[in-house]
């Protein structure tokens, strides 16, 4: 799996990006802070954004597309030596806030990412390269979500191949932000939080 989400990740981010998140993955102290500076540079809407003060930066009517952002924040802020114990639920909240995108864009509520996209309205709503591009990140969402089978006292996804994942979803989200009907106006995502916040 790490190998495929590495995959994903050179299709997507630069070599730049790559390397940070490497260097944050080794050394974790700094490990919010330095997200935080990747995801001003994505812009959008982020970890660096998603909320203000105490409260989310989103209307209640997108509640479903930027509720896992929030969650992402609050995993990427635990203590160093329990990261690993989130890396699941971080690509399983990146790839939820893809499917809330799709669910949204498609005007559907039951399905989940990997039915949707087979639906024949995938390829009319969606260009070919976003296409693809989804069709790439179904497998670890999936795993995120059903796959127990690792080996005893061992983790599915490590600290880098998480926060690999979430920058190509980051990227993938703002792709399709402009064709999906939101309530949050896209200004929006134009300021950072720099309040502090009491959600964690």
């Amino acid at each position: 799996m790490k190998n495929y989400i590495i995959d994903i990740a050179s299709k997507l981010l630069t070599s730049q990006e790559i390397s940070e998140i490497r260097k944050i993955s080794s050394n974790r102290n700094n490990l919010f802070s330095s997200m935080l500076e990747i995801d001003i540079k994505i812009g959008g809407a982020g970890i660096h954004n998603i909320n203000i003060g105490d409260t989310g930066r989103y209307e209640r009517g997108d509640r479903d597309i930027f509720r896992p952002i929030q969650y992402i924040y609050a995993y990427l802020k635990m203590k160093p030596e329990d990261f690993d114990w989130v890396t699941r639920e971080i690509i399983h909240m990146s790839g939820l806030h893809l499917e809330s995108l799709i669910k949204r864009l498609f005007t559907i509520r039951r399905y989940p990412l990997g039915q949707a996209l087979a639906l024949p309205l995938a390829k009319v709503k969606l260009e070919r390269h976003l296409y693809e591009t989804l069709k790439l990140v179904i497998k670890p969402y999936n795993n995120a979500k059903h796959n127990l089978e690792q080996h005893k006292d061992t983790h599915l996804f490590d600290t880098e191949t998480a926060l690999l994942y979430y920058v190509a979803v980051r990227k993938t989200a703002l792709m399709l932000m402009p064709i999906t009907h939101l309530y949050t106006p896209s200004t929006t995502w134009n300021s950072v939080d720099i309040e502090p916040t009491n959600l964690i």
